[in-house]
């Protein structure tokens, strides 16, 4: 039951499945004519939208119900950084190809990029209603706000990524000065080694030179 729990929202999209397809059934259109007609609304935001249903529903298998809800804020936040970015696209390219009034948006957005009636409505609504400079400023924050949230995993993956390569470089690092000490060391020891070697064999050479000076002397004397 558990498990089950995780996909009420699959159950919620089977349950708006079935009531569109009852009211397409009992309202005598066919589904080609629905989906033409359902095109022009959506525009290519139709495919960005089952895209988002269907990475919804792949939620559901994480069994993590915090990371299903966090998953989710960044889709939705994605989405409306997707959506902004593709309103400054259109304001960008209309000023820059034709002059930015109403009409050059309305064609530009329907016909050039294909985004729909109703996002082209929402266009003309914030671009008539709002000043430029303030739709510009607005809509940047909304930009990159939208984008950190949705990319704050990735960001907070990269930067744990970073630390846990910096740690093992440093960890490699501790190591190396480790192992160079330990044969600085040795060496030292080999080095002081062979110098009390020679001093031993110095030594020696003296001792005999010694004896063998006194022994001369004494045959000398005898």
């Amino acid at each position: 039951m558990k498990f089950l729990k995780n996909f009420k929202i699959v159950f919620i999209y089977i349950i708006f499945l079935l009531i569109f397809l009852g009211f397409v059934k009992f309202s005598n259109i066919s589904l080609q004519n629905f989906y033409t007609t359902l095109i022009p609304y959506f525009g290519i935001f139709y495919y960005l939208l089952i895209i988002t249903i269907f990475a919804d529903i792949l939620f559901c298998f994480n069994k993590s119900k915090i990371k299903r809800t966090v998953y989710r804020i960044r889709l939705i936040f994605f989405n409306i950084f997707l959506l902004t970015f593709i309103f400054l696209i259109v304001l960008g390219y209309t000023k820059v190809t034709a002059e930015l009034t109403p009409y050059h948006l309305l064609f530009i957005s329907l016909n050039t990029f294909h985004l729909g009636y109703m996002f082209t409505e929402l266009i003309l609504y914030l671009f008539e209603k709002f000043d430029f400079v303030i739709l510009l400023g607005v809509a940047f924050s909304i930009l990159l706000s939208s984008l950190f949230i949705s990319s704050a995993g990735i960001i907070s993956l990269f930067i744990k990524k970073r630390k846990i390569e910096s740690l093992h470089i440093a960890n490699l690092e501790k190591k190396k000065a480790d192992i160079q000490t330990r044969i600085d060391i040795k060496e030292a020891l080999i080095n002081e080694e062979e110098d009390e070697y020679i001093k031993y064999n110095q030594a020696q050479d003296m001792a005999i030179k010694e004896q063998l000076e006194r022994a001369r002397k004494e045959n000398f004397k005898i």
